[in-house]
């Protein structure tokens, strides 16, 4: 499970109210022990102490670990940081791998994400291309590779779901 928590509001890691605030360059602790420096943030779990945390850093939010694997803040505007589950994975992201295809998969264009083919085969401008679904933020978007155009022209691939990488994208 992935969650991302926009500054200066409260977000929920695991149906826990959580919020973040106070970004900026500073230092925080990494899982090794040892310290880490760069664009960081104060995390604020409901009913926990206040941790300041940065990219690689390893949080416990009731029992859950949370690492942080995205942090941004552009000048001028509100930041955010996104953190992902570590250990057991939550119903709803079984589901959704359950039900995509990841022999052909790419980054998602919206959050930089794992996305996977969802079955559908569309045209683009005369040339085929593959319906894509992304695991972490749901956005569904098409995706274009000359070499697999060829491919889904003359003999489309059947669609397996759940089905782990073997054609990764950019």
């Amino acid at each position: 499970m992935i969650e991302t928590i926009e500054e200066n509001t409260m977000g929920t890691l695991d149906e826990v109210a959580t919020g973040m605030a106070s970004m900026g360059i500073g230092r925080y602790a990494l899982p090794n022990g040892s310290m880490g420096q760069g664009m960081s943030c104060v995390l604020a779990p409901v009913e926990q102490e206040n941790v300041i945390i940065g990219m690689g850093s390893v949080v416990e939010v009731q029992g859950v670990q949370w690492e942080v694997v995205r942090i941004k803040k552009s000048p001028g505007e509100p930041g955010f940081v996104t953190l992902q589950r570590w250990g057991h994975v939550a119903p709803g992201d079984n589901l959704k791998r359950a039900n995509l295809d990841f022999r052909f998969s790419t980054s998602c264009p919206r959050c930089g994400e794992l996305a996977g083919w969802n079955g559908g085969i569309e045209e683009e401008l005369g040339e085929p291309v593959m319906s894509m679904e992304c695991l972490y933020c749901g956005d569904e978007f098409v995706w274009y590779n000359g070499t697999l155009a060829k491919v889904l022209k003359s003999e489309p691939p059947e669609f397996v779901p759940g089905a782990e990488a073997a054609i990764q994208g950019s």
